[in-house]
């Protein structure tokens, strides 16, 4: 095989894998989409790859991360400054993640300790904003 088969072959591989592992996804109430729609579905991941390919041939780089996997990093980065920052490692903070968006939710003993969870938040790596749901206990 010439490296032009090989790569179309492996991209080929590549889409067929994706398209099982998409359809093992869907929920089994999911409405039957229509043939033009489907047929966009199909279109979509095989382009991605194509893209891929070329990408890779002409030395440029591509994220092949899934944000979901970037929200756990950024995440494990958020608690990990919280857990070490000595005003509020032992505050009662729950942080999530969608999208580079952080939400901060609990309860804090004072207002300055909202504005420093909400600051090292917003400057760990990766963070694009901060929704900040803290209470601060006492203030209802």
């Amino acid at each position: 095989m010439r490296p032009t088969q090989t790569t179309m072959a492996a991209a080929a591989a590549l889409a067929a894998v994706a398209l099982t592992l998409n359809a093992c996804n869907r929920p089994e109430t999911e409405p039957q989409a229509s043939n033009e729609s489907r047929d966009s579905q199909i279109a979509k991941p095989i382009e991605r790859l194509v893209d891929a390919g070329k990408s890779a041939k002409s030395g440029a780089a591509t994220s092949t991360i899934p944000a979901s996997r970037d929200d756990s990093a950024i995440i494990a980065k958020v608690r990990a400054a919280l857990n070490t920052d000595p005003t509020l490692k032992a505050a009662d903070i729950r942080v999530d993640a969608k999208d580079g968006t952080v939400t901060l939710s609990g309860a804090v003993d004072t207002t300055d300790m909202r504005m420093h969870a909400h600051q090292l938040a917003a400057t760990a790596p990766g963070v694009a904003g901060v929704v900040d749901n803290l209470s601060v206990k006492g203030t209802g």
